[in-house]
Formats: structure tokens, sequence, C-alpha cells
């Protein structure tokens, strides 16, 4: 799967919420000591006492670096490192015991120290991975991000398959605010097998499809749902996200794929059924699912006022008007502030010419929410049913003033 390289700026709005926090640490951080084996069967008495020391002497120093990385491997850092100092007096070039010690300074916050130890490696092996590696994380450590990136880039360059390298580089720039190459190296650690970096990838693409659609880009916003999906296909928010934005470009199909998919993920969430209702009815040609999915709703939530608004309106349009009736007063029940339930019980009985009745709903409705144009132009429809045409007019006429063009055009037509 290849994710876009994008120019982002993590650190910024929404995209802080990355979880870019938690450095990796490299599992070739330490390095395992191997046990030598003494010969067995020697014959002491033929060796002269100067041999027997040194023997002696290597045997207690190979002891040494093992005690010293058991010690290392149960947390007992200061034990470890007691034993790595005195090992090394006798063994100043082992690589493999200073990379450890070098380690062992790191976490025990010895920054100093363990620079110390890990140029010293790399004045003994200017190639030592590990020793570059292990540099970059204590500059990060240390919030040096502009060393730490150096070094990472000196441990790439040599060749490496461990995904936390580019982990932790995708962090250091985003600390710094790098607009180039995070995606990139979040994309090379996920792909080596980082969980962190997909996880990173995800909240980055989420962030990023969020942007895309506020500045209208519905097309590109949709891509990056689809690439965070295609690391993890149980994201719920960038499921729900790209639904939201397929149904702004009238693909109301793949948003009732997408909503169903969520459902299969979280089925006892009773939005999960109530968009995909909403969705069905937009689509026009599922009106009677639609009213399944509201009674699902109702079924896991009986205090979902908009549920029954909902599914009231499905009935209205399908001609079920009594029906129809029963939901709004349930969700006028629910919420008696309800003023879309009382517009659009308004509506159904207009439809049941009961015209006064509609009014009353209607003048409910702006009593609620005083600034809303549609329940203006209900209710003048309703007043110019009983002949009141000049509160039509003065119904039309407001919700010209608030942007109705079809009333504007009413008010031409009927009043003067």
């Amino acid at each position: 799967m290849k994710l876009r390289n994008t120019a982002i700026a993590l650190g910024v709005g929404a995209a802080t919420a990355t979880g870019l926090s938690l450095l990796k640490v490299n599992k070739d951080l330490v390095i395992g000591s191997t046990a030598v084996v003494v010969g067995a069967g020697l014959m002491i008495s033929l060796r002269d006492e100067e041999e027997l020391k040194i023997n002696s002497l290597e045997v207690k120093n190979t002891q040494l670096k093992e005690i010293a990385y058991k010690e290392m491997e149960k947390g007992n850092s200061k034990d470890a490192i007691s034993n790595y100092l005195i090992y090394l007096k006798d063994h100043k070039d082992d690589i493999e015991a200073l990379n450890n010690l070098g380690h062992l300074y790191r976490v025990t916050n010895c920054a100093s120290d363990s620079e110390k130890i890990f140029k010293k490696i790399l004045k003994l092996d200017n190639k030592n991975k590990t020793a570059m590696y292990n540099l970059g994380v204590l500059k990060q450590d240390c919030g040096d991000c502009e060393s730490a990136i150096y070094w990472y880039d000196k441990t790439i360059e040599l060749g490496t398959n461990d995904g936390d390298i580019y982990f932790n580089r995708a962090l250091a720039k985003s600390k710094l605010k790098y607009i180039v190459g995070i995606i990139s190296d979040l994309e090379k650690s996920y792909d080596l097998g980082c969980k962190d970096a997909g996880l990173a990838l995800i909240k980055i693409l989420h962030s990023k499809a969020e942007e895309e659609y506020s500045e209208g880009r519905i097309k590109n916003a949709i891509q990056y749902c689809s690439d965070a999906l295609d690391i993890d296909s149980t994201h719920l928010e960038s499921l729900v996200n790209r639904a939201i934005f397929k149904t702004e470009l009238g693909d109301y199909l793949g948003a009732i794929e997408d909503y169903k998919k969520r459902i299969e993920i979280d089925p006892k969430k009773d939005d999960g059924y109530f968009d995909l209702g909403l969705t069905k009815m937009k689509e026009g040609n599922s009106q009677e699912q639609a009213i399944e999915d509201f009674n699902k709703v109702i079924s896991i939530n009986p205090s979902y006022q908009q549920a029954f608004n909902m599914r009231g309106l499905v009935k209205r349009e399908l001609g079920q008007l009594n029906n129809s009736l029963e939901d709004f007063n349930q969700a006028i029940q629910l919420d008696p502030k309800y003023a879309n339930a009382f517009t659009n019980r308004g509506g159904a009985k207009y439809a049941l010419k009961d015209y006064e009745g509609a009014i009353a709903d209607h003048s409910k409705a702006i009593e609620i929410v005083p600034e809303e144009r549609n329940y203006y132009f209900n209710r003048a429809n309703a007043r110019k049913e009983i002949g009141d045409l000049k509160g039509a007019c003065e119904d039309w006429k407001k919700a010209a003033e608030l942007g109705d063009e079809d009333a504007a055009k009413l008010v031409e037509e009927h009043c003067e």
C-alpha cells in the first residue's frame, strides 16, 4: 500500500493529537553477550603460573560481562554499569560492551557520559549503526531534534530494516514542524512492521481528510480516508467521515456501504443505524428500508427523539399520515423544544387538510427558533389555505428576509 507523500505540519491543530510522543527503543540497542566456554580437560599441570593467572582473569572478565548483561536485562542499571566499567578496564575496545554501557548511561539520565561512549565507538568503527542510532535517540531524548535527525540519517544511509529508526525520525521532524518526509518515514516504518507508525499514520491521514474537506476538496478527503482504512479497515472515524464525504458528493450508495461496514464493526451503536437510515432517505429508493433502520435505532434507544422524527418524515412521504403523526407526537413528548418535530407535524396536518392545526404547530416551531425561514414559509402556505393572505404575505416576507428565494417570488406574485 503506497500512501500519498503530502507536505504536512505536525504539532499544529488537530495533527498534534497524532500520539507522536513516545520514543521507540531499537531492538538492537543492547547486544547479547556470548558465553566463552573454557576448554575442558586442559592439563593445569602443563601451564606455568603466569598462564594460569591470565586465563583466570579472562574467565573473571567474561563472567563480569555476562553478569552485567543479565543485570541490564533485569533493569538493574546501577549494578550493570558497575560490572561493565570493571570489565572495560581490561577490554577498552569491546564495542558490544561499550554500546550497552552507553545505553545504560542514557536510560539513567547520564547523557554526557552516554554521548562520550557512543562517540568512542564511532572512533573504533565509524560505520557502527547501533552507536549512530543510539546517538540519535539520545539527542532526541535531550530535545536536540536536529542532531537526532542527523544521526538517524547516517544510520539509514548505511542501510537498515529497523522500522523504529524511521518512526523516530518522523517524531523528530514533527517536533521541528518539518513539512516534508513525515508521512514517507511513517509509511516506511509501518511497512517494516512498526505498529506505532501505523497508528500515527491513521491519525495524520484522518486529520488531513478533515482539512481537505474543510477546504472543499472532498475527493481528496475521501482518498485520505481510504488510505487510513487501508491500514486499519476498522477505523470508525475514517469510515464514518468517508460516508459523510460521499454523501456530500451524492454517492449515496457508496455512503450506505460504508455505514453498513460501520454497523458490522459496532452493531450495538444506535447512531450507526440512524445515519444509515438518513442516507437511505436521501437516496430516495429505500424508504421502507430507512423505516427499518429507524426501528432499529428506537429498539436500541427508545429515547432517541430524532429517530422518531425522521421515521415520521419517511412515513409522511409514503402517505402514512396518521402513523407519522404518532411519531412526531413521540418526538415532541421526548423533547418539548424540538422545533423540527413541530413543523414536521404541521406538515402532516397540512396534508390531512388540518390547516389550523398546521398553523399552530408551525407557530410553536417559530416560537422555539424564530430565525428559521422554513417555519415561516410552511406557516404561510397553511395561512393561504384558510384565506389569510395577509398573514401568508407576512410570513413569506419574513422568510424572504431570512434568505428564502421561493418566498421572495411568492411575495412578488401574491403580495402588494
